[in-house]
């Protein structure tokens, strides 16, 4: 048990508190009272037993409190080792807020949720439920924009395709572009691996396969045959150069070339047909002349003559000429084609002109004339000549790539076609990775929302679990409210489908429930909280403060019967309360503990009140006094206190500083008794006036002093006031009882003996 507060430093208006040394007040018993009017420090001290129950620092007065308990074992608890506190449960407002969710008041149809572990339940309920609409939400969005996105990509692929792919190459021959479409560009795409490492075509490289695509297949090109070697020409004619053929010789003849040929064909002429006369001088052709023809065009001559005319002939017959053309060349070698004609013009070109000056020379002999051989020392002809063959050899090699083109055309038409290809998708590869990525990023995000909302549907379907479990203890609510407001008015009914409870008042729609209803059903929650399987409420601190605010006396009657009922049994019970009434009830059960079991002192009477330093406020804790204790009601110690005050000017703003509340509490209870008819403590006071008990001045005076200071501050507030109206407080005494003197003087000197 706790036995005593040692300390209490920086919490709330408990600020320099200590438990008075000199034994003025008894330790905390089993039983305890704690009386005080508001605003004297009980609600912040119920706070402070609430750090134990949390085992936790955090609070709503300050960041760094300081305390000290101490145990009936002499354990000593503070700030450093709250961990070590024994098990407390408070009930106070902080509960109430927290365990029964009022807001749905503002409801059509309210639905209220009990316990605080409820409400959070409740809470994260709703929020995930607008969580997973919202997402559903986010996933239609994400849907449609991905619907949308892959249109276009499709509209878009399917444009590349076909106007551009397509269009391109399709050609005469029936290929894989004849018909290619967007499947086909996926295809490639999809299984290619190498895609993204393709570069696009230089114009210059697209041109040259444009072109390939468009040609048609075109015909073999036959090698150029090798001419002999100029030297064997030059070899040839120089040794029949060399040659004669003569035995004997007409001079006439000889030293004529010319006539010599026409005269041995004329002689052919004539012995062939027989002519006795010549043809062309038409003299008789004798025998002398004859013989001397015949002498002279021998055999030898003839066969020599022969070689002369035939090398003539063959080499008139021999001038190399190329007379392949360029478009006859597949085209992606034509300019090679060029390139080896200009090469090999000018050796051709001296090659002819060697031939024609061997012609040249083998024309002006005869068998009898000897000519000069024909030389190829520092002949550049000769030189450039022999280099011929070489060059046509390139110029073979060409032909032979040409021909293997011509063989391989469909397949080199292909090769050039997916180059063209693959440099399209290169240029636009980009886009297309651009959508593919978009899709993606919606899908990824699509699936984790969808995970998400997987999490939160199970989330959501274990809360709904959780609060469905927790209306299975709705009889024993309704039991407890009808005990403890004395009627069964008020009832809940569970929601199965919302998780939350109805309120029905007379088996309606209950709303607008009173402050101390509201108190009430809270209260009832908490000690059915206290009475849970696994909590054993024999070994814990319980700590109430004002469980029956605003209820009145009849109720009040019962909620103390419901109370006593349920808590006799608690291992420490402190009761904090402003209200006499219920104080005096459950000081009456105190002193039944105390009869019943002589020997054992269980009970305690304490109270607050607050004092005035430095025009601060400050708590205190003292012993309850015996005027409160031994009277059955709140008048007689009021009466005292305000006597005390009319008797004594000197008294300080600490010893003054409550009064204002006193005395607005006297006159409440005296002038009710004098005034039943009229309502609130203004009317009463213009009575007075009226039955000219008072003036009008005085009644101001005692007016501005009891409603201005008494509801001014709340306990939680430590700050600074305009202390200088209690200086006023002995007259503002002295005043109340002349009103007592002359209203019940009887009454005042029988409670004044």
């Amino acid at each position: 048990m706790i036995k005593k507060i040692n300390k209490i430093t920086n919490f709330g208006i408990f600020n320099n508190f200590q438990w008075p040394p000199d034994n003025s007040i008894s330790d905390f018993k089993e039983k305890n009272i704690i009386y005080g009017w508001n605003g004297t420090g009980k609600s912040t001290l119920a706070t402070l037993f609430k750090l134990f129950e949390k085992k936790s620092l955090e609070n709503k007065y300050t960041k760094n409190p300081s305390f000290e308990f101490e145990t009936d074992e002499n354990v000593k608890i503070t700030q450093n080792n709250i961990e070590i506190s024994p098990t407390v449960r408070v009930f106070d407002e902080e509960f109430i807020s927290l365990n029964i969710d009022w807001t749905c008041e503002d409801k059509t149809e309210p639905i209220y949720f009990v316990g605080e572990e409820n409400i959070k339940l409740s809470k994260e309920l709703n929020e995930n439920q607008n969580h997973l609409n919202s997402n559903i939400k986010k996933i239609s969005d994400k849907t449609i924009k991905k619907g949308r996105i892959i249109s276009q990509f499709n509209t878009w692929k399917q444009k590349l395709a076909n106007r551009t792919i397509k269009d391109a190459l399709r050609t005469r021959s029936i290929d894989k572009y004849t018909n290619y479409d967007r499947s086909s560009l996926e295809n490639e795409i999809n299984k290619n691996i190498n895609i993204d490492n393709e570069k696009p075509l230089t114009d210059k490289e697209k041109t040259t396969l444009n072109k390939k695509i468009q040609q048609n297949i075109l015909p073999h090109i036959q090698s150029i045959e090798i001419p002999p070697e100029i030297i064997k020409y030059v070899n040839s004619i120089n040794s029949i150069l060399q040659k004669t053929a003569i035995s004997s010789t007409l001079d006439r003849l000889a030293d004529n070339p010319e006539a010599e040929n026409w005269v041995i064909e004329g002689l052919h002429q004539h012995l062939e047909k027989d002519y006795k006369e010549c043809k062309f001088c038409g003299r008789i052709l004798t025998k002398e002349i004859l013989s001397d023809l015949t002498n002279h065009f021998n055999k030898e001559y003839e066969i020599l003559n022969n070689k002369i005319k035939s090398s003539a002939e063959r080499i008139e017959s021999s001038p190399f000429d190329i007379e392949l053309k360029k478009n006859e060349f597949d085209y992606e070698i034509r300019n090679k084609f060029d390139t080896i004609i200009n090469d090999i013009n000018p050796y051709s070109e001296a090659y002819n002109n060697v031939l024609n000056e061997l012609l040249e020379k083998i024309k002006s002999k005869t068998p009898s004339l000897l000519v000069t051989k024909y030389s190829i020392i520092k002949n550049e002809n000769f030189k450039n000549a022999k280099k011929l063959n070489s060059y046509i050899d390139k110029l073979n090699l060409l032909i032979g790539e040409h021909n293997i083109r011509v063989d391989n055309f469909d397949k080199d038409i292909q090769n050039a076609k997916r180059k063209l290809e693959l440099s399209i998708i290169s240029e636009n590869l980009k886009e297309y990775r651009k959508y593919e990525s978009d899709i993606q990023i919606l899908d990824q995000e699509i699936q984790k929302i969808k995970e998400e909302n997987s999490e939160l549907s199970s989330r959501v379907s274990e809360i709904e679990g959780k609060l469905s479990d927790a209306g299975k203890a709705i009889e024993q609510i309704n039991t407890y409210l009808a005990d403890y407001f004395g009627r069964e008015d008020i009832k809940f009914e569970y929601d199965d489908i919302k998780k939350g409870f109805f309120i029905k008042r007379n088996k309606k729609d209950g709303t607008n429930l009173s402050e101390g209803e509201r108190t009430g059903i809270a209260f009832i929650y908490f000690l059915t909280k206290l009475e849970e399987k696994n909590f054993n409420k024999n070994n814990c601190i319980v700590v109430i403060d004002d469980p029956v605010s605003s209820l009145d006396s009849n109720s009040l009657y019962f909620a103390f019967g419901f109370l006593r009922e349920k808590l006799s049994n608690t291992h420490q019970l402190f009761i904090l309360t402003h209200t006499f009434d219920f104080m005096r009830q459950v000081k009456n059960w105190f002193y039944q503990i105390k009869r019943y079991e002589k020997g054992k002192n269980k009970i305690a009477f304490f109270m607050t009140d607050c004092y005035v330093t430095d025009n601060k406020r400050k708590a205190n804790i003292k012993s309850l006094d015996k005027l409160l204790i031994n009277f059955q009601s709140e008048y007689h110690y009021l009466l005292k206190l305000i006597i005390q005050l009319s008797e004594n000017a000197d008294q300080n703003l600490e010893e003054v500083y409550h009064y204002p509340n006193i005395t607005r509490k006297f006159l409440e209870i005296f002038l009710s008794f004098k005034y039943p008819d009229e309502n609130g403590l203004k009317a009463k006071m213009k009575k007075l006036v009226d039955q000219k008990v008072i003036s009008e001045h005085t009644r101001i005076g005692i007016s501005r002093f009891v409603n201005e200071l008494s509801h001014d501050f709340n306990e939680d507030s430590t700050e600074t006031f305009n202390a200088s109206h209690l200086f006023t407080a002995n007259d503002v005494a002295k005043k109340v009882i002349e009103i007592i003197k002359k209203l019940e003087l009887s009454q005042y000197e029988m409670l004044t003996k």
